[in-house]
């Protein structure tokens, strides 16, 4: 009996063990890219910060969030990965305010995200896909997952809906987010 209970403990932890490497090694293959890219010009800043808001909805009769809609903000730093101007990752930490129809009871809830962009068109307004993966922390659980994305972006401004997918926590994100500067085209010729 005892003899289980030491294998499911061992194997909670290669579990947990392979999400933290899956993020690290992530995490590492962004900055080694960083690394290693050129510079386009002299003005080509590959980093960019913005700020967004949001709203959380909740799908599915049996879902575990606990509330019915959510409210919130984000911060986002984004690094543009390729000289094209087509791929870029980013880092962003978000507040969700929820709430429920049952009761006035709201919770403040947390999430962290690493997101990789896929842009079609290197102009100000250009379509954009991607995928996400965040650490959500709700009502005292931490829950891993995985959001595809579509968008619109337009010189600073973007609009995006992000669909959450686990589980009994599938959900839905709308959002409006301004970026402090423009996202660098690959227009600038390639030398020095």
């Amino acid at each position: 009996m005892n003899y289980n209970f030491n294998i499911i403990i061992i194997m909670i932890k290669i579990d947990l063990n392979m999400k933290k490497a899956t993020i690290y090694f992530f995490l590492l293959s962004i900055s080694f890219t960083s690394y290693t890219q050129n510079k386009q010009n002299k003005y080509y800043k590959p980093y960019r910060l913005s700020i967004g808001v949001l709203t959380k909805l909740p799908l599915g009769s049996n879902n575990s969030y606990n509330f019915d809609y959510g409210a919130g903000t984000k911060a986002e730093i984004i690094y543009t990965i390729d000289q094209n101007a087509k791929f870029e990752a980013s880092i962003e930490v978000g507040y969700i305010q929820s709430f429920s129809k049952e009761s006035s009871y709201t919770n403040r809830n947390g999430q962290f995200g690493i997101n990789l962009y896929y842009y079609f068109i290197d102009d100000t307004f250009s379509p954009f896909i991607g995928i996400g993966y965040d650490i959500e922390s709700f009502i005292y659980k931490k829950t891993y997952v995985i959001k595809p994305f579509i968008g619109l972006s337009n010189d600073k401004l973007s609009v995006f809906l992000k669909y959450g997918i686990l589980d009994k926590f599938n959900s839905l994100e709308i959002g409006l987010k301004y970026s402090f500067k423009e996202r660098p085209c690959g227009c600038f010729s390639q030398s020095n």
